[in-house]
């Protein structure tokens, strides 16, 4: 028997699957007590997956932590990078944050893992590259700020600890507007050529000490998911 096939007959490209790399900054938990305005100690549901020191989100107010138990923030300084301090009730989401002086180079964090092939995130916050090759390397920052004036808030690509050129990437987050702290996102993509064992990172700065980069978490209103304090992939292309 004998089929024929009228006109040309369509063939889909081979596909053939690159290296890449998908990681963010996020850990959020919730309070379970009720929080003063001038309480030094959170205690929380857990605090897995949060660094030793750090900073915190709860509502509008940005606090700084020097230590952590398995459910709790220790050492905090309240209304931290301008923020106000308030009172926080049980229950209330905990999000994750990344702070700095004004001015200063700061290694912005990552510590969660969602998809790796040949690309993998260390301990201090490196993707590391198993394979050479032109990666196109993206990321977004969840910006955040209590300060009362806009604020330059700068991101910025190094390869094994030295800057790479062309990659500054700088948003001006708005300042409190009707006591609600300013928002913005700052996002940007490049293609980098990495060699085996070449280490990205990320760097910030920004003009004033009150803009940092934090985990909004869904607290039921405006209903959205989570939105991370940074987000960044890295996908071979060539």
């Amino acid at each position: 028997m004998v089929f024929r096939v009228a006109g040309p007959v369509a063939v889909a490209p081979a596909f053939v699957a690159g290296y890449y790399g998908a990681f963010h900054y996020d850990y959020t938990t919730a309070l379970t007590a009720n929080v003063t305005n001038t309480a030094t100690t959170l205690n929380v549901t857990s605090t897995t997956g949060f660094s030793n020191t750090g900073s915190v989100i709860i509502q509008s107010e940005i606090i700084q932590y020097t230590g952590i138990t398995a459910t709790s923030f220790t050492g905090c300084t309240r209304g931290s990078y301008g923020s106000n301090q308030a009172t926080h009730a049980t229950g209330k989401p905990v999000g994750s944050a990344q702070g700095s002086t004004a001015n200063v180079a700061t290694l912005l964090l990552m510590n969660t893992t969602d998809y790796s092939s040949g690309v993998t995130l260390t301990a201090s916050s490196e993707m590391l590259f198993a394979y050479a090759g032109i990666y196109n390397v993206q990321f977004s920052a969840q910006l955040f700020n209590s300060g009362n004036a806009p604020d330059n808030f700068t991101i910025w690509l190094k390869k094994n600890g030295t800057d790479i050129a062309a990659t500054g990437s700088i948003a001006t987050t708005p300042e409190v507007h009707g006591g609600i702290p300013g928002a913005g996102i700052v996002a940007a993509n490049f293609y980098v050529d990495v060699l085996v064992n070449d280490k990205i990172l990320f760097y910030w700065s920004s003009d004033s000490s009150y803009s940092v980069l934090a985990t909004y978490p869904s607290d039921g209103l405006p209903v959205h998911p989570t939105s991370p304090a940074f987000v960044a992939t890295a996908t071979q292309v060539a």
